[in-house]
């Protein structure tokens, strides 16, 4: 794959396509020239500011981050552009607030494996101690995944319960502005918006139908999708 050294702003780039050319850029090249102004809604611009240097110059500079990582973003990328698909199992799950979402924990709360992925894959994105491994994300709610969602509270300011109740899920919907509205149309199907959550090199993908309010995700290491009602 060639990677490119500037990017026309005139070119409309979908969240995947926008987000796969920053994670090529902030491992692989220097620098990045963004020719023209980028629309303050485009979902390049979204996907890039994170990179701009502090001049405002229009160039990307990259970041040093852990270069193990490209393999397993690029593998969840490819499986969400080629449509992996996999049995539908349903939970109930909110697409429009997050906050009323099923409790996670490790005893007496919702068993759902795929909500229960979903949760983990937030985590993992997130790694605060760069400590999360790729086999992490199994669809238990063990005594690992309680530690690490208390790390996760204390982090941004939460009881550290080890509990997914409806105020660290309302925080995981705030963090990264992750709403229905942001969303991309799929190019490639109507009824699906695309959308993305993302920190440090890591990459979840989920979807919501606008038919059903029904919300898929990529699992950000074997590329399975998952359903989630």
């Amino acid at each position: 794959m060639s990677i490119p050294t500037s990017y026309d702003a005139a070119t409309v780039l979908q969240p995947n396509q926008a987000t796969l050319l920053v994670l090529l850029l902030e491992r692989i090249g220097d620098w990045f020239t963004v020719e023209g102004p980028l629309r303050r809604s485009s979902s390049a611009r979204r996907a890039i500011e994170k990179l701009s240097d502090s001049t405002g110059s229009g160039r990307l500079r990259r970041k040093s981050k852990l270069l193990t990582r490209i393999a397993v973003t690029l593998a969840a990328v490819a499986a969400m552009v080629l449509g992996a698909s996999a049995p539908a199992m349903a939970a109930s799950i909110d697409v429009h607030n997050w906050r009323t979402n099923p409790e996670l924990c490790r005893y007496g709360c919702a068993t759902n494996r795929n909500l229960i992925m979903f949760w983990q894959s937030i985590l993992w994105v997130d790694d605060l101690d760069y400590q999360i491994g790729n086999g992490f994300i199994d669809g238990g709610f063990g005594s690992n995944t309680e530690a690490k969602t208390r790390r996760w509270q204390r982090e941004f300011g939460l009881g550290d319960d080890g509990r997914v109740g409806p105020n660290t899920w309302g925080k995981a919907d705030a963090l990264r502005d992750i709403r229905p509205v942001n969303c991309a149309n799929d190019p490639t199907d109507v009824a699906w918006k695309d959308c993305y959550y993302y920190d440090d090199g890591r990459i979840l993908w989920y979807a919501w139908n606008v038919y059903t309010n029904g919300w898929r995700f990529t699992h950000p290491v074997s590329g399975e999708v998952f359903y989630l009602r």
